[in-house]
């Protein structure tokens, strides 16, 4: 009898507290909410070139930016601009496919990203070198929020190109970016 009353108290103080229990985040896990049910994004190339995200940064509206370096085009690096909406699906309204690459003329290295509060548009600082060249030179690229590069950036050019040439082994970059 004494092991019927705990069962029932048991039973009890569980439908009270289970609700609670089953909405509670526990430090450590997954918000399952987020690209439901995974709780995490990817994005993954279709020749499976390994991906290296290097900076993260949030808009105002919620969605959220990811510069990378990626092989995926010409099997170089190229710098690749990802974006996903607040829910952690990938943002189709981003260049049409979520995602933009920079010019594979040039092996090129993203290194941070900030939005401009103001406007939206993406800054995407890097480096980047001429394929058939040795030497690399630090870059400023602006995109609209759609994902096209911004032609009113530097005259028209969308970029911004600080001539180094520095040699491969003295690889000029920039480490972060901040906007004023």
């Amino acid at each position: 009898m004494v092991s019927l009353r705990r069962s029932i108290l048991y039973l009890f103080f569980m439908t009270l507290f289970f609700p609670v229990l089953a909405t509670a985040v526990v430090p450590g896990f997954f918000d399952t909410t987020f690209n439901s049910p995974n709780g995490f994004a990817t994005y993954l190339t279709p020749f499976m070139y390994g991906e290296r995200p290097n900076a993260v940064a949030l808009q105002i509206d919620g969605k959220i930016v990811v510069v990378d370096t990626t092989a995926e085009l010409s099997g170089e690096a190229q710098i690749a601009v990802i974006r996903y909406n607040p829910d952690g699906s990938l943002d189709r309204s981003f260049n049409g496919s979520g995602r933009v690459l920079y010019n594979n003329y040039y092996l090129s290295f993203a290194t941070d990203v900030a939005i401009q509060a103001e406007d939206g548009k993406i800054v995407v600082a890097g480096f980047r070198s001429p394929k058939e060249r040795n030497w690399y030179d630090v870059i400023l690229l602006r995109y609209n929020s759609n994902g096209t590069l911004d032609t009113s950036f530097n005259g028209g050019v969308g970029e911004v190109v600080f001539d180094n040439n520095v040699s491969f082994d003295g690889v000029n970059t920039i480490a972060s970016l901040a906007l004023q």
